[in-house]
C-alpha cells in the first residue's frame, strides 16, 4: 500500500491578495443603499411602483416559506393562549369576587336612594336618546381639534348637544349642516368644560390647549389634588349632563392636567347625545318683548349709582 503524498490533499493553491489592491464592491454596496434610502425619503412615484412591484414578487414566495411553519405557529399560539386564559380566569375569578361585594352594597344604596327619592319627593332625571354616527374626517394639527361627522340637523343634530363614546366625553357639537356636523375635541383650545375633580367634587375647568392633555384651571386655591383622581362634567351651564366620564389628574411642571380616558386620534364611531340644555330652554321662554320706555337706564358717577 502506497502512501499518498500531502499534495493530493490540497484543494486549491492560496494566493494572498497583493498589498495596496483596492476593491469597489463595498463602496458600490454602499452607494446603492443610500442612494435607495434617499430616494424613499423623496417619496418618488417611479421607488413607490418599484416597491409595490418587488412586494408583488416577494409575496408568493414568503407565503410559500410560511406554510411549512404554520403548524408550529399554530401550536405556539395555542400554548400561549391556554397559559393566557389560566391566568385571565384567575383575574376574572378575583374580579367577580369584588365585584359581588360591591353588588350588594350598591343594591343596598340603591334602596336607600329609593326611599329618601320618595320621601323628599325628587324628580326623576332626564332620559336622554342619542345617535351613533361615523367620524368622516380628524383635525388634530396645531391649530384645530375637532372632527368631521356623517349626521347634521336631519338626523336631529343641534350646536351645544354632547358628544360621548364608550371610554367618555370627547366634546360638543359646534357646526351643524343638514347631513353633517363638526365636533369640538377637549383637547381644542376654543374647549372649556365644567368638571369636578376627586371624591371630594372640585370644581374647576378643563381648558384645552391643542394638547394631548387638557389643562386644569380654576381650582380652588387652598385644596390638594392628588395623582389619578377622577374628571367628570360637573353639569353648570347646563351644556353637559352630570357626572359623565373625562378622565383622571396628572401631573406636570405647568400644574394639573387631565389625562382623557378617550384616545382622541382614533375615533371611527361617536354617539350624540339629543341633550336639551335647560339654560338655552329657559333664555328661549324668558325671551319676551321689552318696552323701551320701561327701561331704567343707570349710570355711574364715581362710586354711586344716580337713577335716570
Amino acid at each position: 500500500m502506497s502512501l499518498l503524498s500531502k499534495d493530493r490533499f490540497l484543494r486549491g493553491s492560496y494566493v494572498p491578495r497583493p498589498r495596496g489592491a483596492f476593491s469597489l464592491r463595498l463602496p458600490v454596496l454602499y452607494f446603492v443603499s443610500f442612494a435607495l434610502i434617499a430616494l424613499s425619503r423623496l417619496d418618488h412615484p417611479a421607488i413607490k411602483e418599484l416597491r409595490a412591484e418587488a412586494e408583488s414578487w416577494i409575496a408568493p414566495a414568503l407565503s410559500a416559506a410560511m406554510l411549512p411553519l404554520e403548524p408550529a405557529r399554530r401550536l405556539v399560539r395555542q400554548v400561549q393562549s391556554s397559559y393566557d386564559g389560566f391566568a385571565d380566569l384567575e383575574r376574572v375569578k378575583a374580579e367577580n369576587q369584588r365585584l359581588k361585594q360591591w353588588e350588594s352594597r350598591a343594591r343596598e344604596l340603591e334602596r336607600k336612594m329609593e326611599e329618601l327619592a320618595v320621601l323628599t319627593k325628587a324628580l326623576e332625571q332626564q332620559r336622554i336618546d342619542y345617535r351613533t354616527v361615523r367620524v368622516i374626517a380628524t383635525s388634530n394639527g396645531g391649530f384645530l381639534h375637532s372632527a368631521l361627522l356623517e349626521a347634521g340637523t336631519e338626523q336631529g343634530i343641534v350646536v351645544g348637544q354632547p358628544v360621548i363614546n364608550a371610554d367618555g366625553v370627547l366634546g360638543r357639537i359646534v357646526e351643524a349642516g343638514r347631513k353633517t356636523s363638526r365636533l369640538l375635541l377637549l383637547t381644542d383650545i376654543n374647549s372649556r368644560v365644567p368638571v369636578m375633580v376627586g371624591t371630594n367634587q372640585y370644581r374647576a375647568i378643563l381648558a384645552g390647549d391643542n394638547g394631548p392633555r387638557p389643562r386644569l384651571t380654576m381650582l380652588p386655591p387652598d385644596i390638594s389634588v392628588d395623582q389619578g383622581e377622577e374628571i367628570v362634567t360637573a353639569g353648570i351651564g347646563g351644556m353637559f349632563p352630570r357626572g359623565m366620564r373625562i378622565g383622571f389628574t396628572s401631573f406636570t411642571q405647568g400644574g394639573p392636567r387631565a389625562e382623557l380616558n378617550a384616545s382622541l386620534g382614533e375615533l371611527e364611531y361617536v354617539s350624540v347625545l339629543l341633550y336639551d340644555n335647560p339654560g338655552l330652554a329657559l333664555t328661549k321662554e324668558l325671551r319676551l318683548p321689552v318696552d323701551p320706555s320701561k327701561v331704567v337706564r343707570n349710570r355711574i358717577v364715581g362710586d354711586q349709582r344716580v337713577r335716570q
